[in-house]
């Protein structure tokens, strides 16, 4: 014997109808006031570590921010990339700001001395410059 095969019934949908006591206005007002963003606050991080950011040099020219995110994202949490064509060789340069001095540390370790697109590399930690208030 063969199954019968089931039949769906349809559920109809009941149509929207607004409140006895507000408007299809009030409603979305409504609505928007359950989710607004102050319910579920962003998490409170720390500021950036000014130490965490690291200076690498003799990167290939021309390489693209996607190419870099993934050649330092692998090191720790990234907050940007400065990616600069070198105007006195053919290589390019970046400043990459980690979140925490320690990815930043280990990222420059790793970096020191490996060899991309047959250049060697050059990472090191990088302090911000203070203002001159001479």
């Amino acid at each position: 014997p063969q199954p019968q095969p089931q039949q769906h019934q349809q559920q109809q949908r009941r149509p929207e109808t607004a409140k006895p006591n507000g408007t299809a206005e009030a409603q979305k007002n409504e609505i928007a006031t359950v989710y607004e963003p102050a319910l579920y606050p962003k998490p409170i991080l720390p500021p950036p570590d000014p130490q965490a950011s690291v200076y690498v040099g003799g990167l290939p020219r021309g390489m693209l921010d996607i190419h870099a995110y993934q050649l330092f994202a692998p090191f720790g949490a990234l907050l940007n990339i400065d990616l600069q064509p070198d105007s006195r060789a053919d290589t390019s340069y970046a400043y990459i700001q980690y979140r925490w001095h320690s990815d930043a540390v280990y990222a420059a370790e790793q970096l020191e001395g490996a060899v991309l697109a047959g250049r060697r590399l050059y990472a090191a930690i990088h302090s911000p410059h203070t203002p001159y208030t001479g």
